[in-house]
């Protein structure tokens, strides 16, 4: 068998990141969210979700093998 493409699909994870050098130097949490300065490089926010790939492989017969 070859490989006749790749499909991708982007998703959400099933939990959130928290940026611990904001929370250690005082970020405080308001509901579910942390206010305070952003100070780890990368995040948009102190608390970010996680996010995710699916990838699909389709089969020159046909058939496509993916992740769940």
């Amino acid at each position: 068998m070859h490989l006749r493409g790749v499909l991708l699909a982007p998703g959400n994870g099933a939990v959130f990141y928290d940026g611990q050098a904001a929370i250690r130097a005082g970020a405080t949490q308001d509901g579910f969210i942390y206010v305070g300065e952003l100070t780890t490089l990368g995040f948009a926010s102190i608390r970010v979700p996680a996010t995710s790939l699916s990838v699909g492989l389709v089969l020159d017969n046909g058939s496509l093998l993916g992740t769940k």
